[in-house]
């Protein structure tokens, strides 16, 4: 199944996201990122995470994909003061956050993580968060 096929329910609750987050860590037995520190971390780790789990030619399965990006989610919810939202045009759940003028910003967590999976540092989550981060804090302009 492509993992984008998984998150394009609308009848989703948003707490099911963090539920699915939940049982990643709940499976490498540490709790779940609190505050702001610790969701950037988390952020900050994640491509790591991803590498070692890629080698030797290992994959990642789609249900891990899944949680790595719901973490990744709840993370960006924390740092970013988002929620999650179905976004009808682009037919997925993503978080919304506005940048510091009030606009509008739509993160799309399950497809970046996907193309880092696909691409790898090609599609660094370090360097997608910074964008973002310049993005929300009104220093990057598109």
């Amino acid at each position: 199944m492509d993992i984008l096929d998984a998150i394009r329910e609308p009848e989703l609750e948003p707490a099911s996201f963090r539920r699915i987050a939940e049982m990643l860590f709940d499976e490498l037995t540490v709790d779940i990122f609190q505050n702001k520190e610790e969701a950037r971390a988390y952020v900050e780790s994640v491509d790591g995470i991803i590498d070692a789990a890629q080698s030797d030619g290992n994959t990642l399965h789609t249900e891990r994909i899944i949680q790595l990006a719901a973490a990744l989610g709840e993370a960006f919810i924390i740092l970013f003061e988002g929620e999650w939202k179905y976004d009808e045009e682009w037919e997925r759940w993503v978080v919304a956050c506005a940048t510091n003028a009030g606009d509008p910003v739509h993160l799309n967590v399950f497809n970046k993580l996907e193309k880092r999976v696909a691409n790898g540092d090609e599609d660094s989550i370090s360097y997608y968060f910074e964008g973002t981060q310049s993005l929300i804090d009104g220093s990057l302009k598109i």
